[in-house]
């Protein structure tokens, strides 16, 4: 399963700088999705040893892709793993800022300021050669092809996404989000 997922992410890389990756949007339950995505990540290799932890999670719905935005968060999650030390907690959730759904990744590792200025940087990775093409994903499907804004401080990765979802680069495509769920679990970062 996880050798399939790299494969379609290498593809769905090469369509999305080339400005063919197509969109395909749903309504999509936010809650069920960060659900399966820590389910998975548990099962994941780079999990050995380490815990992940649901957050706050605003239990609504964004008409979005779904395949898309469990892509950009799992590679948030999988590089929030790497970085992270054994018997350390990555945690994960969503929550609303007015009409905003903001996703957000913990790493309970601090990243230095000149790495965290170079993160999303093409091929730029702290792991060694032949790294790095995940966190160029997660700002590249973000922001052209989800409409959102991604960023990461020195412990936490955030997707935004707005209302309207608009990216300035592809106005065509965005992600709506439909406010009316409502949050459960703990509070996040």
């Amino acid at each position: 399963e996880q050798l399939i997922e790299e494969i379609q992410a290498q593809r769905d890389l090469t369509y999305a700088e080339a400005g063919e990756l197509e969109v395909n949007t749903e309504t999509t339950d936010v809650g069920p999705l960060l659900e399966d995505l820590s389910a998975r990540y548990k099962r994941h290799v780079v999990a050995a040893d380490r815990r992940i932890e649901l957050g706050e999670i605003w239990d609504g719905q964004l008409v979005t892709d779904p395949r898309l935005l469990a892509r950009v968060l799992g590679n948030m999650v999988k590089n929030a793993l790497e970085a992270s030390s054994a018997g350390e907690t990555v945690s994960l959730g969503s929550k609303v800022h007015g009409d905003e759904v903001e996703f957000w990744v913990n790493n309970p590792t601090v990243m230095p300021r000149e790495v965290q200025l170079q993160v999303f940087k093409r091929s730029f990775s702290t792991k060694g050669s032949g790294r790095g093409i995940g966190t160029y994903s997660i700002r590249l499907l973000g922001e052209r092809y989800l409409g959102g804004r991604v960023s990461f401080g020195a412990k936490v990765y955030r997707l935004k996404m707005g209302e309207d979802g608009r990216s300035q680069g592809h106005p065509d495509r965005h992600s709506d989000v439909s406010i009316g769920g409502h949050d459960s679990g703990s509070h996040g970062p």
